[in-house]
């Protein structure tokens, strides 16, 4: 079976291509940094399978099928970091998902469902429901364009953009506020409660008066020993969950 590796970020893709290249019946090509030079990987190698990625600069994995000819589309698996993106979309049946970093039996299960798939279903019904579920996709995704998908801020001597797909959570600094991330934090001029009017309020939740949390990165939401709720972030990180914010939270998770 041929699999092809789309991924902007080199290490997940190394990791991946290293996994994939252990599987004796696994021919790998790639990795692509983003969605057009997927299409074109797609185009010219001719894939059983394309393991993409959600979020690529540019053209990410949806741009990189669209307009693709039936006998070109390879069985597609989504690769994301977001636990909440689009997870009842990638649960159709007709395409699977990978979450990151991807769990090696996570991905021998993904795999022997493409290989039962091609067995069983023809090129077109796989290009029908393809489709459908990208058109889906896609709706949901400009409903929610007036929310903000990125920030601009201070590093150092630059101005740095910070997705809002890469926040874990925003904190209050009197009149700033603290931008985590997975693995930097930003400082930004604003009211913590101007900056939530801004967010996606599917994704970023106010759990206390000084907290904003991307849902995408909550791991557990549960009362700590002095019965106090918090909720713990992926990254390991433990927020606070205001009384009066509780309900809202639990309502969400």
């Amino acid at each position: 079976m041929k699999v092809l590796v789309a991924d902007d970020e080199p290490l997940a893709a190394r990791r991946l291509i290293m996994e994939l290249s252990r599987r004796g019946d696994t021919e790998v090509v790639g990795p692509y940094s983003h969605g057009a030079a997927a299409r074109a990987g797609i185009i010219e190698t001719k894939p059983d399978v394309a393991l993409l990625d959600v979020q690529m600069p540019g053209s990410n994995g949806f741009d990189a099928l669209e307009g693709l000819l039936p006998e070109q589309l390879p069985l597609v698996i989504f690769t994301t970091a977001f636990p909440r993106y689009a997870v009842a979309a990638f649960q159709s049946g007709a395409i699977d998902y990978l979450l990151k970093p991807i769990d090696t039996d996570a991905l021998d299960t993904a795999l022997e469902k493409a290989r039962i798939r091609l067995q069983e279903k023809s090129a077109e019904l796989r290009t029908h429901e393809l489709r459908a579920l990208l058109a889906q996709m896609r709706a949901d995704a400009d409903r929610k364009t007036h929310y903000e998908t990125f920030f601009w801020v201070k590093s150092a001597k630059s101005n740095v953009r910070v997705s809002v797909h890469d926040i874990e959570v925003l904190e209050a600094a009197r009149d700033y506020v603290m931008i985590h991330t997975s693995g930097r934090s930003f400082l930004m001029r604003g009211k913590i409660s101007e900056i939530a009017e801004r967010l996606d309020p599917e994704r970023f939740v106010r759990v206390h008066r000084s907290y904003i949390a991307n849902l995408d990165y909550v791991r557990s939401f549960r009362p700590n020993a002095s019965g106090s709720k918090v909720i713990t972030l992926v990254s390991g990180r433990s927020i606070p969950v205001g009384r009066t914010y509780a309900s809202e939270v639990a309502r969400h998770l």
